[in-house]
């Protein structure tokens, strides 16, 4: 079988077709042992493709489509990565590209170019015009002249379904034959099937803001993934025999080395680990008052063993840093959000403002000694002064150390409907009419669209179109469109960033990662997410305000029991209130009449969609205490705060704990299982959880019920 050696996929944006997972499961399922991601200048799609190729178990090679500045022309070379070391190379060659100058010289390529399988193009390469001239003499002084300045390398022969390439490649085949370099069949690959070349075409429309009818569009037939009976009518064997002989080269291993946190830089010489205890001792007592009781000792001894486990101590330090420097400046940080909030390492150190054991949090849905993850804590600072932040943050860890995170906005139902109708050369009120009626839902797909309006049925099935526009776009529907960074993260390394994964200079500051957040866990980095919220620049104005009539004004000194407060809940006069802004969440409140915090906290915990059908339950016991049932006596004490129903995951955990005696630990991986839908995981801890429940004495029918609760 021979082997592609280059497929653009769709991360080089607006350029192909293929999605990655796609494009591995049909060369796959067409019986090709061996597939290469060659895209153009970046490594957007390396990590996803290393990770699909092992999933569906078959050899993926890591290549680069590089453009070097060689003798003056910006010209394109073909690199595959043969093994760890020539992917770390193809890293750095793309960050170099990426970066503000984005220049490749020839120096360094040459010094990248090592452990890579390199190939030169014919057509489209350094010695193309001289092939279309057939200028014999000029050819070979520019064959011998790469041959005597580059690393070894191939003369690709592409375009072979082509009459005037085929004799073009026969040409410098005879040439580069006197000079002892090799030829491989290239077969340029931009989609999967032939008849997706519409699609392509399309595609090329948007990204040079033309339409098909453009005679300049520059699109070419053939580009799709050929069969191996294909490739043998338009190739030589011996061309075809060496992509096998390339792929030989490439292991298809690429282990990088993973990389850690930086260290906290102000310990003045004392280990990170007793550093961040005293800091929590001290924290503790002030906290308390100096009345610390042995269950907050006990606590806090329990997480930090835990964290230093883990060796997530810089992590703590490093957060606590910056938002102690936010303080500072008076900036108006958040009291904490999310999982964190049931840290009491992260309430010593100042990270949140709630305690929770106070507010029966647990450590264990933040941080799990049984199941290692990486800690995700959201600071939310007040939108105009986020920057001050993250700049603290960069100058004080390092330019090199610190990065933004790409994000890549897609072709979304509405977007995909305006781009194709534009490149089909549709009239405005056209693209109009069906745009209207797609859904202004959140992610909804063209296929949810149509489903759900009859008006856009007809529409689309009245003229051909309309049909032409719906379904070309409904293909393209979801590919990459452009890139962005995270509204939020960051990722932080010990080592050079540059050395761990490529970077991309999108703006003039910090540099962001070729890889989105979903793959940079597996390399070692944490994400951090800086959330600037409008709300709190909001507050912080108010605040300011009211310090110009009263100056001991304080924010921790508003009662959390002030009925004027539950008044206005209850009326659902929230206009400005974070979380509590939405129709659908006012009329939930007018339902649940808030009295207490907690009937905040649980009418938010509530009102998602997977638990929003025990919203009239809640209600319903909240108004009649008298109709709460428990399951059994056994979980009052966990239930009895939201009258009854389970509102929290902390909930779930407790109950799993009680009734059938899971540690905290295993509770949050059954937590886990449910919450990514992992059937496999689930169906094996209902089995554990059956069990324990028999051994504490609950029939099978109860355990039965019980789970189902949890479910």
């Amino acid at each position: 079988m021979s082997t592609h050696l280059f497929t653009r996929s769709s991360f080089s944006l607006l350029d192909s077709t293929i999605r990655i997972p796609s494009y591995v499961s049909y060369a796959k399922e067409n019986a090709f042992h061996t597939v290469v991601l060659t895209d153009h200048n970046n490594l957007f799609g390396a990590a996803a493709f290393i990770r699909e190729c092992k999933k569906q178990g078959i050899k993926g090679i890591v290549g680069l489509e590089i453009d070097v500045l060689y003798h003056e022309q910006l010209v394109p070379f073909v690199l595959l990565a043969k093994n760890t070391k020539g992917y770390y190379n193809l890293i750095q060659l793309s960050s170099i590209k990426n970066d503000i100058d984005g220049e490749i010289t020839l120096e360094t390529f040459k010094q990248y170019a090592d452990q890579c399988v390199v190939i030169a193009y014919g057509e489209g390469g350094y010695v193309e015009s001289c092939m279309i001239s057939n200028d014999d003499v000029t050819l070979s002084e520019r064959i011998k002249q790469m041959k005597e300045e580059l690393p070894p390398f191939y003369f690709a022969l592409s375009y072979q379904e082509s009459n005037l390439w085929r004799e073009k490649n026969l040409f410098l085949k005879r040439i580069a034959a006197r000079f002892n370099i090799e030829t491989v069949a290239l077969n340029k690959i931009y989609y999967l099937k032939e008849d997706e070349y519409f699609d392509y075409r399309i595609l090329s429309g948007i990204r040079e803001d033309k339409t098909i009818q453009d005679a300049s569009l520059s699109t070419i037939k053939g580009r799709y993934y050929l069969s191996q009976k294909e490739l043998e009518r338009l190739y030589d064997k011996d061309d075809l025999d060496r992509t096998d002989e390339i792929a030989g080269l490439c292991t298809g291993n690429y282990e990088l080395e993973v990389t850690e946190l930086p260290r906290y830089p102000f310990t003045n010489g004392v280990s990170s680990d007793i550093y961040l205890e005293g800091l929590c001792k001290t924290g503790l007592k002030k906290r308390l008052n100096n009345q610390v009781t042995n269950t907050y000792a006990s606590r806090l001894k329990y997480e930090l063993d835990t964290i230093i486990q883990m060796h997530f101590e810089d992590y703590f330090l490093i957060v606590f840093d910056f938002i102690r420097y936010a303080k500072k400046k008076g900036i108006n940080i958040g009291p904490g959000r999310g999982s964190v909030v049931g840290s009491l390492v992260a309430y010593c150190l100042g990270i949140t403002d709630v305690d929770p054991i106070e507010n029966h949090l647990l450590f264990e849905r933040f941080l799990n000694p049984q199941r290692i993850s990486y800690p995700d804590i959201d600071t939310d600072i007040p939108d105009d002064r986020r920057d001050e932040v993250i700049q603290y943050v960069y100058e004080t860890y390092g330019k090199d150390h610190i990065a933004n995170i790409i994000t890549f906005g897609t072709l979304g139902a509405k977007q995909v409907i305006r781009d194709v109708g534009k490149v089909l050369n549709m009239r405005d009120y056209d693209i109009n009419m069906v745009s209207k009626l797609i859904s202004k839902k959140p992610k909804i797909t063209l296929k949810d669209a149509y489903n759900e309006s009859l008006q856009l049925q007809k529409l689309i099935q009245s003229e051909e179109k309309f049909k032409q526009l719906f379904y070309t776009a409904s293909r393209l529907e979801g590919l990459p469109r452009h890139m962005s960074t995270h509204a939020a993260g960051i990722v932080m390394s010990k080592k050079p960033l540059r050395d761990i994964i490529p970077t991309i200079a999108i703006s003039d500051n910090m540099k962001t990662s070729q890889y989105t957040a979903d793959f940079l866990e597996e390399r070692g980095l944490i994400k951090m997410d800086f959330l600037g919220l409008r709300n709190l620049t909001t507050i912080d104005n108010i605040v300011k305000s009211i310090k110009e009539e009263n100056p001991s004004f304080s924010l921790k000194d508003i009662p959390y029991n002030d009925p004027k407060v539950f008044h206005l809940l209850s009326k659902a006069d929230t206009v400005g209130v974070f979380q509590l802004e939405s129709e659908g969440i006012k009329k939930t409140l007018k339902q649940v009449q808030p009295s207490s915090f907690s009937d905040i906290a649980a009418t938010l915990a509530l009102y998602r969609p997977a638990s929003m059908a025990n919203i009239p339950s809640f209600v319903e016991n909240k108004k009649h205490p008298e109709k709460i049932h428990y399951v059994t006596k056994d979980l009052e004490p966990v239930l009895k705060e939201t009258y009854g129903i389970m509102a929290y995951q902390e909930q779930a955990m407790l109950m799993a704990e009680i009734v059938a005696g899971f540690s905290l630990g295993k509770a949050d991986i059954l937590r886990k299982a449910f919450s990514k839908k992992n059937l496999d995981s689930v169906l094996q801890l209902k089995n554990e959880f059956i069990y324990g429940c028999l051994n504490h004495g609950y029939s099978k029918e109860v355990a039965e019920e019980l789970f189902s609760l949890l479910e």
